[in-house]
């Protein structure tokens, strides 16, 4: 299907433009132990996939004809690939992370609500930055308003920012993919890392 350039111009005029696949903010969570802050995580993040979802159907038989007909859902697990600085302090991050999963000194298995912890996805507008001490300072205030018993969800996505956005519910990384190290002078580390969810949502 042929179209003129001028109606590809109106539509990416009317729509914002085409979305890049480099403008993005990943937020991570502090995590005991470690000295990397989220603007770090984020520096360092090469790439990450926004998860899908697939519903999950079985073959209902209705006289003569199957329909397939949905009973749940299913969705993909979350990979994010970093670059690996002298200190290792992005691997040590996700170490101490998996040990709140299962200690590896005391083979302690922690809980999920221990563990578990929420990670956001964001696809930005095109030339817009993302403020990470007000995602710092929000968040303080929602986990003060939590231990208050209060229940309010702040929206500290920046939404005039963030064109799409996902958040990860107890998320936490189930795989800290192997690092392969060769003989080659000019290659750059980097760690793949597989996050495990209970769901993802719409932000």
């Amino acid at each position: 299907m042929a179209f003129s350039v001028q109606k590809i111009q109106e539509q990416a005029s009317k729509s914002g433009g085409f979305a890049m696949q480099h403008q993005f903010v990943v937020v991570l969570p502090r995590v005991p132990n470690t000295i990397v802050e989220s603007r770090d995580i984020n520096i360092l993040c090469r790439q990450v996939n926004i998860p899908g979802r697939q519903m999950t159907s079985l073959n209902r038989i209705i006289g003569v004809k199957g329909q397939e007909v949905s009973y749940g859902f299913v969705e993909d697990d979350v990979t994010m690939e970093f670059y690996v600085m002298n200190n290792w302090g992005i691997r040590s991050y996700f170490e101490e992370w998996q040990n709140l999963v299962l200690n590896q000194n005391t083979k302690y298995v922690g809980y999920v609500n221990d563990y578990g912890k929420n990670v956001r996805i964001h696809a930005l507008k095109k030339g817009l930055d993302f403020n990470f001490d007000a995602v710092r300072k929000a968040r303080n205030v929602e986990s003060l308003l939590n231990l208050l018993g209060i229940n309010i969800d702040i929206d500290f996505n920046f939404s005039q920012k963030t064109s799409y956005g996902v958040e990860l519910e107890s998320a936490y990384p189930k795989t800290i993919n192997a690092i392969q190290l060769t003989n080659d002078l000019d290659g750059l580390l980097s760690l793949t890392v597989t996050f495990a969810h209970r769901q993802w949502r719409r932000i």
